[in-house]
């Protein structure tokens, strides 16, 4: 084990094995978002070992930030009992309690049935259209970027600064986002369509949770924010796809590898992923797989925003890399950024430094653990 790291898939895989030789059973969950969108999945647990809880945690957590609801129908009474305990407003997992309960607009609840509803996920059809007048927008945390494009050929992009996550005022966010727009749409003199990427919880092209709006009360968030794309293709009369940008950079992975079942993992600031299916569309998943659990060891990072233990954005991303370095007793100012710490190390690496590249080394051992642990829910063939 690298760095004391203990790897949550060697922890499943230890789990099953003690389950099969103990008195185990068969435990189903569907994970609910709507009629459409309901995702199940099962496991073999035994409630005579003593890791049953802490599995049962971290497996709910896991599906929860990879499939993304507010509802959870389960086959087994005591399961649900202890995954309610542990999940609510003052359990274990607050955070993770409220963040999906104002996500998806509902409290996180975990219910009891003894026949679960059939498997069945229908998500947005993104890209495929080429033809036409088409208006695509990026929000990032420093800039935005808008582009026009006509039969597919690029005919009008532009990056504007910003300040997002500085300013508590949305009117702020939304003349921003609108006066891109609308460059756009009056270059192309009117369009057919617009797609946005976004970083944040994107649901029915609403945006729940979202860093680039973290000054915004969330009164004035839920009244003003949540459907800001929405009013701003309603004003231009455009059918509108909002999508998370993990999910967007994944599918302009698998048009450019030509490949389908493709999951993007971004490691940057924090963990960002995205996934496209087996048809080449993006799911609609919440892929928030920077709260995703990927170390099981007493000596695992602590996040600072959810407050848990072991989760990818602290291995996979350039907080990895800064501690790493740090470990290994890099020389590093605390008065740089934490970008131009970065810089520091991968510098050192560019110059063969054994002790730089055993940095990178390090954080892609947790990347290989971390996919084997992400291959248990997405289909990557």
């Amino acid at each position: 084990m690298k760095n004391n790291f203990y790897s949550i898939n060697r922890f499943f895989e230890e789990y099953a094995a003690n389950a099969a030789k103990s008195d185990n059973k068969k435990v189903s969950f569907a994970f609910v978002r709507n009629e459409e969108q309901i995702f199940v999945y099962s496991v073999f647990i035994a409630y005579n070992l003593t890791e049953t809880e802490l599995f049962l945690e971290k497996l709910v957590k896991s599906l929860l930030y990879i499939v993304g609801c507010s509802r959870i129908i389960v086959d087994d009474l005591q399961c649900v009992s202890i995954l309610s305990s542990l999940f609510s407003e003052d359990g274990k997992r607050s955070f993770d309690y409220k963040f999906f309960s104002r996500a998806f607009k509902a409290n996180l609840q975990f219910e009891y049935a003894i026949a679960l509803p059939d498997p069945r996920w229908s998500g947005p059809k993104a890209g495929g259209k080429e033809k036409g007048k088409r208006i695509g927008f990026d929000a990032g945390g420093s800039d935005i970027k808008v582009c026009a494009v006509v039969d597919g050929k690029s005919v009008f992009s532009e990056e504007t600064l910003w300040l997002p996550k500085l300013n508590s005022d949305p009117d702020y966010h939304y003349e921003f986002i609108r006066n891109a727009i609308a460059k756009a749409y009056n270059i192309l003199g009117g369009a057919e369509s617009l797609g946005v990427s976004t970083a944040g919880v994107v649901a029915n092209n609403e945006v729940r949770i979202a860093s680039l709006f973290i000054k915004v009360p969330e009164t004035i968030f839920d009244q003003k924010v949540k459907d800001i794309y929405i009013r701003i293709a309603d004003e231009f009369n455009l059918p509108l796809i909002v999508a998370n940008d993990g999910d967007v950079a994944a599918y302009e992975g698998a048009l450019e590898l030509n490949a389908d079942r493709l999951l993007g993992i971004a490691m940057g600031t924090s963990e960002a992923g995205g996934y496209v299916d087996k048809d080449r569309n993006i799911n609609g998943w919440l892929n928030e797989l920077a709260f995703v659990p990927i170390d099981m060891s007493n000596e695992a990072i602590r996040d600072e925003w959810s407050g848990d233990v072991g989760c990818g954005a602290k291995y996979l991303s350039q907080d990895a890399v800064i501690r790493l370095a740090q470990e290994k007793e890099f020389n590093i100012s605390n008065d740089l950024t934490l970008a131009e710490k970065l810089k520091i190390v991968q510098l050192a690496a560019e110059r063969k430094e054994l002790n730089a590249l055993d940095v990178f080394d390090t954080v892609g051992f947790y990347l290989g653990e971390a996919i084997c642990y992400y291959s248990r829910y997405y289909d990557i063939g």
